[in-house]
């Protein structure tokens, strides 16, 4: 039977020793400490503990760690030259550790030297929307457009862009030049021709508006909505025989077409029918925002043709929040303007005469008027110079000119003025007073006398007019010419 060998615990680290294993005769020392277990002194490191220290010596982690340190620096430092060798890359890479501001200046470096990029276009106009720049990232979507008109990403995110712009400076406009971009180079957009066709509308554009619903139609089909809107633009440019046309044949795809009340109000309140406008206008406005926002500034503009200014001002302003921004702007300042509202007025008006919206030209009038009956001349004048320069060419600018040149003392220059106007429009009444009285203050009494008996005749109906003034004066006239005084009274 084999001898079994007593197991002793190490009292100092608390291993056991093997007595087999101990060198030394008469000794038991532990292979862990070199403790004489049995003389309690330390003797040299035994053998067993120095070949286990050897091995952990031939073993060490760091030999391992180093090359896997080395492999994954040379690998980082590959993706730093790769990255540095694609801006775009890295710009793309920073923006996912949302680094904003580095990843648009790497593109802002980047983009001068490479316009033919759209990628890197698309990529700094999302950045742009993430800092909120919508106008800046329009402009970059569009030229991504034009180094890839194919690009539908860049054509869907500048159509985001463009409904984001809110109230920036010619914002319609902005809106109709970025749709018709984006109609130029996908033809087949039809979202981009809708817009298109609705914004035109909104900013007074009536001509541009049938074109591009006629490209809608011919795209997608006619539809009761799409013929709704055409009619609706051939009525507001007058031509109410051809728009009466296009709601029949809208109402035969469609009778319940929402859109249906406002074609029709539109056609009332073009032929003179204000009541029948009214009427059909008010039950058009479930037709959706764009089309309410329509509907607002045509009945505001009925209210004001009737006298109601604080009715109008409300609906107008209604109007201009939900889109239809040129027409019911212009049409505001003018409300404003007519409730003596006065600042206000001048500086809406001001701010539409330096636009580019069809308006222009009419707001530099009516500010031009403001100004003039202000006896403020210099401003006056400026303005009738911004109102030439859009291309206005109405009675109103022409008797405003002719007043002008009175006040500077230029009379026959200004009587040239009021017959330009009258010539212009022949029911101009402002045109017919302002040369009475002039031909009055020269004391050519008999012209003056038919001008303002002229005046009387246009001017019955006209609110704010200064009728029963002028009556007294012509009341005067008779009398001193009946008398042959030769002193006329003056108004």
């Amino acid at each position: 039977m084999a001898e079994v060998k007593p197991q002793i615990r190490c009292r100092h680290c608390n291993k056991m020793a093997d007595p087999d294993k101990v060198p030394g005769e008469g000794d038991i020392i532990c292979m862990q400490c070199g403790l004489n277990l049995l003389t309690g002194q330390k003797i040299q490191r035994p053998q067993g503990a120095m070949m286990a220290e050897e091995a952990r010596t031939r073993f060490k982690p760091v030999w391992i760690i180093v090359p896997v340190a080395l492999v994954a620096l040379g690998l980082l430092g590959g993706v730093v030259y790769f990255l540095s060798q694609d801006p775009v890359g890295q710009a793309r890479q920073l923006a996912r550790e949302q680094n904003v501001i580095e990843a648009k200046h790497v593109l802002e470096t980047y983009l001068p030297a490479h316009p033919e990029n759209a990628e890197a276009h698309v990529l700094y106009g999302q950045l742009q929307c993430r800092s909120e720049d919508f106008s800046g990232a329009l402009d970059t979507f569009l030229a991504a457009l034009n180094a890839d008109p194919a690009n539908a990403e860049a054509a869907q995110l500048a159509l985001l862009a463009a409904s984001r712009l809110g109230n920036v400076s010619n914002a319609a406009q902005r809106k109709a030049d970025a749709y018709r971009r984006i109609v130029q180079a996908q033809p087949g957009n039809t979202q981009a021709l809708r817009l298109l066709a609705v914004t035109e509308g909104a900013a007074g554009n009536y001509a541009a508006l049938t074109e591009s619903l006629d490209a809608v139609a011919e795209r997608d089909g006619e539809s009761a909505a799409v013929l709704n809107l055409k009619g609706a633009g051939l009525a507001l440019q007058g031509d109410t025989e051809a728009a009466k046309q296009v709601f029949k044949d809208a109402e035969a795809l469609d009778p319940a077409d929402p859109i249906a009340n406002l074609a029709l109000g539109l056609v009332a309140s073009m032929e003179g029918d204000e009541a029948q406008a009214l009427q059909d206008l008010r039950a058009a406005k479930g037709a959706g925002p764009q089309m309410t926002a329509l509907v607002n500034a045509r009945v505001g503009m009925i209210q004001m043709s009737q006298g109601n200014y604080e009715a109008a001002l409300p609906l107008l302003r209604s109007a201009m929040d939900g889109g239809a921004n040129a027409e019911a702007e212009f049409f505001h300042a003018v409300c404003l303007k007519e409730l003596r509202l006065t600042q206000e007025a001048l500086e809406a008006l001001q701010r539409i005469a330096q636009g580019q919206t069809k308006y222009a030209g009419r707001a530099a009038v009516e500010a031009a008027q403001m100004y003039l009956a202000g006896r403020r001349i210099e401003e006056a004048e400026a303005m009738a110079r911004n109102a030439t320069a859009a291309g206005e060419n109405s009675a109103k600018l022409y008797t405003i000119q002719g007043q002008l040149y009175v006040a500077r003392g230029e009379e026959n220059e200004g009587q040239q003025s009021f017959r330009r106007a009258i010539q212009t429009d022949p029911q101009y009444a402002p045109a017919h007073l302002e040369s009475g009285l002039l031909y009055v203050k020269q004391g050519i009494t008999q012209q003056g006398l038919e001008s303002l008996e002229r005046y009387i005749e246009l001017a019955s109906t006209l609110p704010g007019a200064r009728t029963a003034e002028v009556e007294v004066l012509i009341a005067q006239l008779k009398q001193t010419m009946e008398s042959g005084a030769s002193a006329p009274a003056r108004l």
